[in-house]
């Protein structure tokens, strides 16, 4: 979960709140609402679907607080205020490391050694 605060962008996106859900390295679901605007992907449960849960005439703040009131109900989730505070964290999606790839996804092996000094 992420939420970008910003009040708009020069672009003119609004704040941004973004979840996904993840089971042994594979998105279940996931969206992000910006306003009033919602991208999903997955099956959403009903009690975290932001169609449900999104009033048009609500302020952002008063959708932010259902979202996350809905993320305790259902998950059990509470979040420090550096989370909600600090807006979004570098993120990026992973996948599990006790597979190998499957066709599409990049890897990259590192090895780290301690070089000898040479006499």
């Amino acid at each position: 979960m992420w939420r970008d605060p910003k009040t708009a962008s020069p672009e003119g996106y609004p704040a941004a709140f973004h979840l996904s859900v993840a089971e042994r390295g594979e998105e279940l679901y996931a969206f992000t609402v910006r306003g009033t605007d919602v991208e999903r992907s997955g099956e959403i449960p009903e009690a975290l679907d932001p169609a449900r849960l999104i009033d048009p005439d609500d302020t952002e703040l008063v959708r932010e607080q259902k979202m996350l009131a809905a993320l305790h109900t259902e998950l059990g989730l509470s979040l420090p205020r550096f989370a909600l505070t600090q807006g979004r964290l570098c993120t990026f999606t992973t996948r599990s490391w006790t597979r190998a790839p499957r066709a599409g996804e990049g890897y990259a092996y590192i090895t780290l050694s301690r070089i000898r000094p040479q006499l």
